[in-house]
């Protein structure tokens, strides 16, 4: 665990898959699935960004709704 913790503190962006490839190189074979469970005892999480799918724009840009929404009666009208 001090391993991790080290390896860690020097590359934060790397997660599980990546640390069981820096503890190979330095000769400690172990499953990915036991340094999960170890990173996640010790609270690390890889840190990276994550996506933006919803990025609000300015309001001059937007248009406005072109269907009148009071005359619609039945569905598929519009």
């Amino acid at each position: 665990m001090a391993k991790i913790d080290t390896l860690y503190l020097e590359d934060p962006c790397s997660g599980s898959r990546r640390m069981v490839a820096y503890l190979a190189l330095e000769g400690m074979p172990i499953s990915r699935d036991r340094v999960r469970n170890l990173m996640h005892r010790m609270g690390l999480r890889a840190i990276y960004q994550k996506p933006r799918t919803t990025v609000k724009s300015d309001p001059s840009e937007r248009l406005p709704c072109l269907v009148d929404l009071r005359e619609v009666t039945a569905a598929d009208q519009v």
